[in-house]
């Protein structure tokens, strides 16, 4: 058992002092997914370039892909021989 030496004689007192305050996460709630039309072809596709102003991908789209099928969740395209490698 270990006892703290008294300096004067008086009564001594302590205090718990917190070595590093603990750490708060903090995690962002998600963003709720944008609602959209379903796409329904390759033109859909182009207009949401469009209207999300994503010019390099509209041009992409319209020069380099050619639409083979689409369904709800999928999209089947094949690369023009100008697509990028």
């Amino acid at each position: 058992q270990t006892r703290m030496p008294s300096g004067s004689g008086g009564a001594q007192s302590m205090r718990l002092v917190e070595a590093s305050p603990a750490a708060v996460a903090y995690v962002a709630p998600p963003e709720p997914a944008m609602e959209s039309a379903p796409l329904k072809s390759l033109a859909d596709i182009i207009a949401l370039a469009d209207a999300q102003r994503d010019i390099a991908f509209k041009v992409l789209v319209k020069s380099c892909i050619r639409f083979v099928r689409i369904e709800p969740g999928r999209i089947d395209v094949g690369l023009t021989s100008d697509a990028p490698k």
